[in-house]
């Protein structure tokens, strides 16, 4: 950043930024509060030294003559520094993404962060100028509303004491921990305030279940007003813990481009959910076009869904499936061992190379010995039996992941939906390609679903390729009812990209 710092001051003829007459220029006043108040915006005030300023100013002002001593320099020098660091961590993040092998480039993001001080110290409304270089997304907007709700609620010393456990509560039952309850939820908008004075104090009534069932809604948890050991732990999850989990949202998201692209296709992980967006006008808001339920990577290290973006370029109808050597030496070869019958009973082929067009082989004593050894491939034929469903979406990337169908309908029953080995199943297949194709001409639902019935495999490239991120948010504004939604580290995101951040500065 020295570099930058000197860049600064050539444009201002190395006059000072921030000081006028016997003290801080309003501009330099405003800057302070900034960073004074940084935890407005998810950051720490410390690495701005935002708590020091003050007295740093009052130092300079009683100086002889005032603001031109060396600590005169010294403090403006010093704010310029604090304020471009402040500025670059609103724009682009605290940590590298990089660092922690997320595949999302910040260097696009990259601005005149000389010529931006510059014209900060200038201007008459500093905070709106210095909002300027934010995410102009509406999730990064609404998060920060909620943030300073928590921080609010942080401050709420009855929140953070436990609620009395039993093993489950359920409707109609009496409970020793009702007025404390009803208190929490009431505090969290759970529990609506006409319905706070109907809730009963001897027995667990209708009012607070309603209450519960929101709250375990926004918690990813099945709605059903039983109380047991899980939603027991949400509710004592202490409110600093969902504050970090905002603030560490909030870092990720000033990770991504400042243009998603016209029609981005996000998938939250631990959300196990994806939005189909459509840019909705000139301010770069997003309107929510479709969304589903997906089914990701499985928790253990090997199997996780990759974070990246990429760009859709086609699609397959009644895809094959090319079965990962991976997959076929742990988990099929096994079985095709014990019975090679297994091969054409589920739906595989043995095939010299992998194409639509491939020729299949006799499951021999031979052939199966090469298939052991690599020489030769698996691959799952279009059907019902197909593991990747009706439908295949391709993002060509590192990582080979890609979104598909899947017959495994049953699993979207499931509160936690990490069963992939990393790519993203999809809830809805046929219906997110209605979505993919319906900029590509001659592309209605009919013809979609005429094509899925006939089983014929067809590919179809995408003339106006689509956006594809694959993110990891654990805080979530629901747009509906503006209530924050939590959602469980699943990978242990979270906790690696907080301890990256607490190494930043310490």
């Amino acid at each position: 950043m020295s570099v930058q710092v000197r860049q600064v001051y050539e444009r201002s003829d190395y006059g000072p930024l921030w000081l006028r007459g016997r003290g801080l220029s309003p501009q330099g006043l405003q800057v302070v509060e900034l960073l004074h108040n940084a935890d407005q915006k998810g950051l720490n005030p410390k690495d701005y030294d935002g708590d020091r300023w003050g007295e740093r100013a009052k130092r300079v002002a009683a100086a002889s003559p005032p603001g031109e001593s060396c600590e005169g320099t010294i403090l403006d020098l010093g704010l310029t520094i604090s304020a471009m660091r402040y500025l670059e961590h609103l724009r682009i993040g605290r940590v590298d993404p990089k660092a922690l092998n997320i595949g999302l480039d910040v260097s696009s993001k990259q601005f005149d962060l000389p010529a931006f001080v510059g014209e900060l110290a200038q201007s008459q409304e500093v905070a709106k100028k210095a909002a300027e270089v934010e995410p102009h997304y509406d999730l990064y907007w609404a998060l920060l509303d909620a943030l300073k709700l928590y921080q609010e609620l942080s401050r709420d010393a009855a929140l953070n004491e436990p609620l009395p456990e039993i093993g489950k509560l359920q409707p109609g039952e009496s409970y020793r921990g009702l007025a404390a309850l009803s208190y929490r939820l009431k505090r969290y908008g759970d529990l609506h305030p006409e319905e706070a004075a109907k809730v009963r104090r001897d027995v667990y009534s209708e009012p607070l279940v309603r209450a519960v069932k929101r709250f375990q809604e926004r918690h990813g948890v099945k709605p059903d007003g039983v109380i047991g050991n899980k939603t027991f732990a949400y509710l004592n999850t202490p409110v600093t813990e969902r504050l970090k989990q905002i603030e560490l949202t909030l870092e990720r998201t000033r990770w991504l481009p400042a243009d998603l692209g016209e029609r981005p296709i996000v998938v939250n992980v631990p959300e196990y959910r994806l939005y189909a967006l459509k840019k909705g006008g000139r301010n770069g808001k997003y309107d929510v076009a479709l969304e589903m339920q997906v089914i990701v990577g499985e928790a253990y290290p090997r199997h996780q869904t990759p974070l990246f973006s990429g760009k859709m370029i086609n699609l397959e109808f009644s895809p094959f499936w090319n079965v990962p050597y991976s997959i076929l030496r742990r988990e099929l070869y096994p079985k095709i061992q014990a019975d090679p019958s297994y091969i054409s009973r589920h739906g595989y082929q043995i095939v010299s190379q992998f194409g639509p067009r491939a020729t299949p082989l006799e499951a021999t004593g031979e052939n199966l010995a090469r298939l052991s050894r690599g020489e030769l491939r698996l691959r799952q034929v279009p059907g019902k039996r197909n593991a990747l469903g009706e439908v295949k979406f391709l993002f060509p990337n590192q990582h080979s992941v890609y979104l598909h169908g899947t017959p495994g309908k049953r699993l979207f029953a499931q509160e936690q939906r990490d069963f992939s080995h990393g790519c993203i199943r999809l809830q809805d297949a046929p219906r997110m390609a209605e979505y993919v194709l319906q900029a590509e001409q001659g592309w209605s639902r009919e013809r979609i679903d005429k094509l899925i019935a006939s089983g014929d495999w067809r590919n179809v490239n995408l003339s106006q390729p689509l956006e594809v991120y694959i993110l990891y948010a654990s805080a979530v504004v629901d747009r509906a009812t503006g209530k924050v939604r939590f959602f469980h580290d699943i990978y242990g995101h979270d906790a690696k990209l907080a301890q990256a951040l607490a190494a930043v500065y310490r």
